[in-house]
């Protein structure tokens, strides 16, 4: 099942860290246990303790991946959220969204460093920013279990 939790405020380096990078923007709450994260240290600005594990077990015979990418933040919820509701452990979620216009020419974030994409578009290249125009965004989620 999906929960809500306390957030807290990063420590007085990390938002030192967060304002350099030009990701200081607070996280925010967007459904019951997902939150939309402007980074990649949700973990650190959450007032519990969590665990992240490469795979959730729903079933006996359905697993997921608990971390992944997406193409919008409805098909996170309709292909991902929706089965952590069968599920007896309490979870949460972050997801950060991923600008093309924002990736460098010449490196930058690439797929296959954040796990499986669920999308429906088809991916052809290494970085998201050699991508076609049908990529101009996508979401990078991660799902954590709470201790």
């Amino acid at each position: 099942m999906l929960v809500d939790i306390p957030l807290k405020n990063p420590d007085p380096m990390m938002n030192f860290i967060l304002n350099a990078i030009g990701q200081n923007d607070p996280i925010r709450e967007i459904h019951d246990g997902i939150y939309l994260c402007p980074h990649f240290n949700f973990s650190n600005c959450v007032g519990i303790k969590l665990e992240c594990l490469p795979h959730i077990q729903i079933s006996e015979d359905n697993y997921i991946s608990a971390c992944g990418v997406c193409d919008t933040i409805d098909q996170f919820r309709d292909q991902i959220a929706s089965q952590l509701h069968e599920s007896s452990k309490p979870y949460v979620c972050s997801l950060t969204k991923v600008t093309k216009a924002e990736q460098p020419s010449n490196g930058g974030w690439r797929w296959h460093k954040w796990g499986p994409y669920i999308g429906t578009k088809n991916p052809r290249c290494e970085y998201l920013y050699n991508e076609g125009s049908e990529f101009e965004e996508v979401y990078v989620f991660q799902i954590y279990e709470i201790l």
